[in-house]
């Protein structure tokens, strides 16, 4: 694929991160397949508490 277009569950300095260990593994691999990913982000998903990495 050319892109991956993602939403996530929370952003801080650490990384971007979900609710959902399998989304996480999903969304990693989409990552890791596509040429450019983009994630549509808002302001309230910084400093929200989300427990696993999709991407440091």
């Amino acid at each position: 694929p050319d892109f991956a277009l993602l939403s996530t569950g929370s952003i801080d300095a650490g990384g971007i991160y979900v609710a959902d260990p399998e989304q996480a593994a999903v969304k990693e691999a989409m990552i890791a397949n596509a040429k450019c990913v983009i994630f549509g982000i808002d302001s309230t998903k910084f400093d929200q508490n989300a427990t696993f990495a999709s991407r440091t």
